[in-house]
């Protein structure tokens, strides 16, 4: 018999998934503590664990890192409402076989335990171990010296008898000496002055400089305008520094409280579709049975608001980031399509995929979000026997993926109001949705170097242009 240890800290959650584990042949032993697991461990043997990661009194990977350092071959399953991609290459790093978020799929669940029950008889032969304890310038100046005639004229003018033609060269001889220490004067004076704005440069592109890289700090304190300059930019940067904290401080807490949110909502909806999932396995009357869909469908739909909303917030806030690089468009637009195909297929819409080659530059992963989003709209208002186009097109600077469909349209009036959060179409309120996927993908386009667009008519359909930077391009145009 195979024996499965569970180690969730939500009572509900936890009954739960003991419930849809335990058969004839599987044995599930539920502990809501790291002390109550640790201990049954030692009592007990297991063919796997599942562990929850926040837990009241310490943290599962710890008992993850335990487990492995003693039977690396016993698989374990990180269960958890820990969904940033740091958190799952953190819990995979440690030593976790298989890492599901919360909330989860029941069919999915079952079929992740049944491998790692498979994977852990395969590798470690028979599966049942038995544990044991472990510990847990300044500028120049110079002077000028006037010449004096040389005694030689003096004596000739004198010996010759011409005093007066003497005293007119000797004039003339003065007036160009003085001409000329005027001119080097002035040429001092120029030099001077250039030597300090030169220095006045160098001081403020140092001053810009230690600004830039953080450690500013005044160095003249007189009455020139160079110490005026330096007062006022130290109070700038303070007044920066202080507004930076504080900014940085927000974005903190908002980053918090996105991930409380997010952590405390995913257990309740984990719950409700488990739940669901397990009367539905249960003989019910006919009522009853809708009523369990009915959970059902607003459990998913729950599930789906949320995603969006931290999404939304962690991109808004820069806790998400994208990495756009170069790459080929068809793989995205491939994936994309191959998730709707099906939908499309039980509303009788044509899906049609025209052109996927061309290359841009943009971070594959949200761009296929954003171009789900896309998808996702047109095949949720494209009525029965439309068709659906997507098709990738190359300019002289950006990219474009291009989604037309045979829908009711959109009117002018409302084409730029479509991509606000939450904005419904008064004509469109019965469809599903709460109007955060357009929204959604505005911000991915933007966060990549690009936009989207839409050109619509009522009757008409619409087309949904999703552009992005070409290749070796570094930004699209604001209007194409």
């Amino acid at each position: 018999m195979e024996r499965i240890l569970i180690l969730e800290d939500d009572a509900a959650l936890g009954a739960g998934i003991r419930m849809a584990l335990q058969t004839p042949e599987t044995e599930a032993v539920l502990c809501h503590t790291l002390k109550d697991a640790r201990r049954t461990l030692i009592q007990e043997a297991f063919s796997l664990l599942i562990l929850d990661i926040n837990l009241p009194d310490g943290s599962g990977l710890e008992l993850l890192r335990e487990q492995k350092s003693i039977r690396p071959e016993v698989p374990v399953i990180l269960l958890t409402a820990n969904d940033l991609e740091l958190d799952e290459v953190t819990g995979l790093e440690a030593g976790a076989d298989d890492y599901i978020i919360k909330p989860f799929s029941l069919s999915v669940l079952r079929a992740r335990v049944a491998v790692q029950l498979r994977r852990g008889g395969i590798r470690g032969g028979k599966r049942t171990v038995r544990y044991r304890k472990t510990a847990s310038g300044q500028a120049g100046s110079g002077t000028g010296e006037a010449a004096v005639p040389p005694d030689g004229i003096r004596r000739r003018l004198y010996l010759g008898g011409r005093r007066d033609s003497g005293m007119r060269m000797d004039m003339i001889g003065y007036l160009a000496i003085a001409a000329g220490a005027g001119i080097l004067a002035g040429l001092g004076i120029a030099l001077w002055s250039r030597l300090q704005v030169a220095r006045t440069y160098r001081r403020m592109e140092e001053m810009l400089e230690a600004a830039a890289d953080g450690n500013f700090s005044e160095r003249d304190f007189d009455e020139s305008r160079l110490s005026a300059l330096e007062s006022r930019l130290r109070q700038y940067l303070d007044a920066g520094a202080v507004s930076a904290e504080k900014q940085k401080k927000r974005e903190e807490q908002i980053s918090s409280l996105i991930s409380d949110i997010s952590h405390q909502t995913r257990t309740p909806v984990a719950n409700l579709q488990l739940y669901a999932g397990l009367l539905e396995e249960q003989p019910l009357p006919p009522q009853a049975e809708a009523c369990v869909g009915a959970i059902r469908t607003q459990a998913e739909k729950l599930q789906s608001l949320i995603e969006a909303l931290v999404k939304t917030s962690r991109l808004e806030t820069g806790i998400l980031t994208l990495h756009p690089e170069p790459g080929e468009i068809g793989p995205v637009v491939e994936r994309a399509v191959s998730q709707y195909a099906p939908k499309a297929s039980e509303k009788k819409i044509s899906l049609t995929v025209k052109n996927t080659r061309g290359n841009g530059v943009f971070d594959p992963k949200w761009t296929e979000e954003a171009l789900c989003n896309l998808l996702d709209n047109a095949v949720k208002y494209t009525p029965p026997d439309g068709s659906v186009i997507v098709e990738v097109r190359e300019y002289e600077m950006f990219s474009a993926i291009q989604v037309t469909d045979t829908g009711p349209g959109i009117p002018e009036e409302e084409q730029a109001e479509i991509f606000g959060r939450f904005y419904r179409s008064p004509s469109a309120w019965q469809a599903e949705g709460v109007g955060i996927g357009l929204y959604l993908t505005r911000q991915i386009a933007s966060g990549q170097g690009g936009y989207v667009k839409v050109k619509s008519e009522p009757g008409g359909g619409s087309t949904f242009s999703l552009y992005f930077p070409g290749q070796d391009r570094s930004r699209a145009p604001s209007g194409a």
